[in-house]
């Protein structure tokens, strides 16, 4: 079995810090799922690029780990076995703000691939519309 390492995300060979998954799978304008290669955990605000609308404001819904360990390997516990895992998070669509200031939901899905990267808190309180 090949494993990736899919905590090396890497731009002109710099790893950018910043970013805590990358959206994959069915993508769409309400819900979207990333694999989560950096800490984040639910109720985080997260930010994703869309390439209409600019950055959008979304919130993780749920978190969950899947393995390779099943029942039955559970059972053997034997030692030298090997656990694969990786963590997938679930995340509802908040929105961005227009140029009138308004807010708006993007009316078309984020693209597969989309880097997600926890919010910054000045973004957060002008979407959400806290002073």
């Amino acid at each position: 079995m090949v494993q990736l390492d899919i905590t090396q995300i890497e731009s002109d060979g710099i790893k950018d810090p910043s970013v805590i998954g990358t959206i994959y799978g069915d993508v769409g304008t309400n819900t979207f799922k990333f694999s989560m290669i950096g800490h984040a955990e639910r109720s985080d605000y997260i930010t994703v690029e869309h390439p209409d609308c600019g950055p959008v404001l979304c919130q993780i819904d749920s978190i969950i780990r899947k393995s390779n360990y099943t029942l039955d390997r559970s059972l053997e516990r034997n030692a030298d076995d090997r656990i694969d895992e990786r963590v997938i998070a679930t995340a509802t669509v908040i929105g961005y703000r227009d140029t009138s200031g308004l807010l708006n939901a993007p009316r078309t899905p984020f693209a597969v691939g989309s880097d997600v990267r926890l919010s910054d808190p000045q973004f957060i309180k002008r979407i959400v519309g806290l002073k």
